[in-house]
């Protein structure tokens, strides 16, 4: 809920509140354009490198979810989800 709530605020206010938005798997798959959010930002350039470190990262493969937890997930997010384009 909490997931849903914060991004349906993102998507209807950042263009209102002069923001970019630029989703996480892109950030961390090098498809940004770092250069647009950097002048965005007007801070020159990034440091690609700190792209590296990958905070909180598990080793292992992550466990796949019970039939329960992929309900509850597509009743609370499903449309947003499918509109977004993630999937299981």
């Amino acid at each position: 809920h909490h997931w849903r709530l914060l991004l349906e605020g993102f998507l209807a206010g950042h263009e209102r509140l002069g923001g970019m938005l630029v989703p996480y798997e892109d950030l961390v798959a090098g498809k940004a354009d770092l250069d647009s959010v950097a002048t965005y930002l007007d801070i020159g350039s990034f440091d690609t490198g700190v792209l590296e470190n990958k905070l909180g990262a598990r080793g292992a493969a992550k466990p796949r979810l019970s039939l329960r937890e992929r309900y509850v997930i597509q009743s609370i997010a499903g449309d947003l989800r499918d509109r977004l384009g993630y999937t299981d």
